[in-house]
């Protein structure tokens, strides 16, 4: 084990990942280790810590300097780990929505930590006016907004209830009769679709699933990779878009070009701003991109490779769990695929410095998929136990709801620069990651033998933040990291 972290530690460094790390609270708390840690951080920069450990349910509300203002616990209801769906950051508030299952259906109680007296308050529940036979689909907080959508599958229509306040809403309705085949496409063969948030960097683990949701400008995008078109081939596969307006409540499905003969591991796509990215890995030595414009699905920008082909997309080695990555860069196609870990496809896109953006490009083969993946997309990072400390170490930073990590996991991928506006290929780009600073930080915790009871990261004001307990103190620390080149009299630094 300790062998798999040196040479981690060891690729961090060879791929140049340095960052400056500031310490920015530390306090005590009632737990050596937790289910899962949440943050929730308002407008003003206070925080609100939201834990789950052996059935006690604990908030810690901090002020913008990182000191302790108030504290609160609860015992989860009926005795099980409660289902966290999301929380809404106010300016006097920290509310938590929570799913209920009722004897009249399904409800979502939301409660608050009151940020003048520390006083944890119920509000009252929220009895939703849901179509009949509907389900949870998915569950997320963006811009000072939570929202909750349910499918029902008799009316075949969405609803989108979004709520501005713990017991303010508003309700979007999306009748999907025109399209077939709905409910396959929302919950077939396993989980919902993940949201995707931006809030942090995102990583292969988010990209790797087939159905993903977006939220941009008002609209709802949901991304369907390897689904078969209408009277095509099971082996003639296509990405579907299906669009909801939240101005007009309109909502309209559309499809990029088939793959011929193909599967659906080998196709991922990624929304970013306006511009939808496809990767293609095929065992024909096949590797290509192809850039469109969500709107219209006009094709932007194309690279593709075959067999002895130089993937010129190419900016950096390849790098695969657990090993140093190969020194050579410009590499064939047949090359690249041979040296990628089989699984699932998959391309993550960040911005990056000087008007370009960073694209991952790989694979992510989970050996052992959670099975209880909840249709929640509240942006929290599970409790990082000891079995999970190898997964957070080696590229993984879960925002996608999940019950538990997967306990074993390879990834392998490289990354690409492109001009954010022409797509040109971009080359002598350099940038430290929200998931480089994390992954090294979590390492280093590793080497230095720190019993991690639970791991939370959040970002304020262009900074990331990363808690963990300490089992052995029961102290919850959270450090300040960021790019070391951007902070040169940072205290710390790790390189």
């Amino acid at each position: 084990m300790r062998k798999f972290y040196t040479l981690l530690f060891a690729v961090l460094v060879v791929t140049g990942s340095a960052f400056a790390q500031t310490e920015f609270s530390s306090f005590q708390v009632p737990f050596r280790s937790a289910e899962y840690l949440k943050s929730s951080v308002s407008a003003d920069g206070e925080i609100c810590l939201y834990a789950y450990s052996q059935n006690l349910i604990h908030l810690l509300h901090l002020d913008s300097n990182g000191q302790v203002k108030a504290r609160a616990s609860n015992t989860a209801p009926l005795g099980a780990m409660p289902q966290l769906l999301g929380d809404l950051p106010l300016r006097d508030k920290f509310v938590y929505f929570e799913r209920r299952n009722g004897p009249n259906g399904e409800k979502i109680q939301p409660f608050y930590l009151n940020k003048a007296d520390g006083r944890l308050l119920h509000a009252e529940e929220a009895d939703l006016p849901l179509d009949p036979r509907s389900q949870l689909l998915q569950a997320f907080t963006s811009d000072s907004t939570f929202y909750a959508l349910y499918y029902s599958k008799k009316t075949n229509t969405i609803q989108v209830f979004a709520f501005t306040s713990a017991v303010d809403y508003k309700i979007k309705k999306f009748n999907l009769n025109s399209i077939l085949y709905m409910e396959d496409r929302l919950f077939k063969p396993t989980t919902s679709p993940v949201y995707i948030g931006t809030d942090l960097d995102n990583e292969l683990y988010q990209a790797q699933f087939t159905k993903k949701l977006f939220l941009h400008q008002n609209k709802l995008y949901f991304l369907f990779d390897g689904f078969v078109g209408p009277g095509a081939s099971h082996k003639n596969l296509t990405t579907e878009v299906l669009t909801l307006d939240l101005n007009t409540e309109t909502s309209s499905l559309s499809a990029l070009p088939t793959i011929e003969d193909t599967h659906k591991e080998n196709i991922s796509s990624y929304l970013f701003g306006n511009t939808l990215f496809r990767y293609i890995m095929t065992g024909k030595d096949i590797v290509q991109l192809e850039i469109y414009d969500v709107e219209n699905l006009a094709l932007k920008k194309s690279y593709k490779y075959t067999a002895d082909e130089k993937v010129t997309l190419q900016a950096t080695a390849v790098a695969k769990t657990g090993k140093l990555p190969d020194v050579s860069q410009a590499e064939t196609a047949r090359s690249m695929i041979q040296k990628m870990h089989t699984g699932s496809v998959a391309v993550v896109v960040n911005k990056a410095p000087d008007n370009t953006i960073e694209l991952q490009l790989g694979t992510y083969d989970v050996k052992n998929n959670p099975a209880a993946m909840l249709p929640t997309g509240a942006g929290l990072l599970p409790a990082m136990g000891p079995g999970a400390i190898p997964i957070m170490a080696a590229m993984l930073i879960i925002k996608a709801s999940a019950a538990d990590a997967p306990p074993k996991e390879k990834n392998s991928y490289y990354k690409a620069y492109l001009n954010a506006e022409t797509f040109e290929i971009v080359n002598d780009v350099s940038r430290t990651g929200t998931s480089d600073m994390v992954q090294l930080q979590t390492n280093r915790l590793v080497m230095e033998k720190v019993g991690i009871g639970a791991v939370v990261t959040y970002a304020y004001k262009g900074n990331v933040h990363y808690g963990y307990v300490d089992k052995k103190t029961r102290q919850l620390k959270i450090l300040t990291l960021t790019p070391a080149e951007a902070t040169p009299e940072a205290t710390s630094s790790v390189n």
